[in-house]
């Protein structure tokens, strides 16, 4: 079984998702999988478009380990893929009160504001996942563009420099520095 997990890891970050998952499944014919290989299953089903057995994987996982917080946030991104966004903000509500130092479900959130038009609920909570991990680009790039979208483009320069101090030759990062200077 634990050949089967090692190559199905292998097999993943080289992508083929398809393969990653049939290791997983001969590793629990051959004894069972422990939820870690589980979230990694689900994971990988969500990459390949089945995000409805991806969610019933995470049932799983949650129910053996309420608290792997990393369940919550991946069945919270599904379920907002989903359409479903109260239920996506209960399971981002519980990794918060979980864990109140994760950046993920403020980040996840921040995001979630921003698409659907509340740049400034969006702003909020990007800031807090910026306060609590100020390496995070993902998060600094997400804030800078809802300080633009909130009108506030002296505030996404300012996030926008903090993100090219690190990646100077970004050249996404560039553009939009360059068009908050024209708000």
């Amino acid at each position: 079984a634990r050949a089967y997990l090692a190559r199905s890891e292998l097999r993943r970050q080289s992508r083929d998702f398809e393969g990653a998952l049939a290791d997983i499944d001969a590793a629990e014919g051959l004894g069972g999988i422990d939820v870690t290989a589980r979230l990694t299953r689900a994971r990988l089903k969500s990459f390949t478009g089945l995000n409805e057995t991806a969610l019933d994987e995470l049932d799983l996982v949650i129910g053996a380990d309420p608290g792997m917080t990393d369940a919550y946030l991946l069945r919270a991104e599904i379920l907002l893929r989903l359409g479903d966004t109260d239920a996506a903000m209960a399971d981002l509500g519980e990794v918060r009160r979980l864990n109140p130092n994760d950046p993920g479900p403020y980040r996840v959130r921040g995001r979630t504001f921003l698409r659907s038009g509340d740049a400034r609920a969006a702003v909020g909570e990007l800031q807090q996942a910026v306060a609590l991990d100020a390496s995070d680009r993902s998060s600094l790039s997400l804030l800078g563009t809802a300080h633009l979208r909130a009108g506030q483009p002296a505030e996404a320069i300012q996030t926008f420099d903090t993100l090219l101090e690190n990646a100077p030759d970004n050249l996404d990062i560039r553009m939009i520095r360059a068009a908050a200077y024209g708000q």
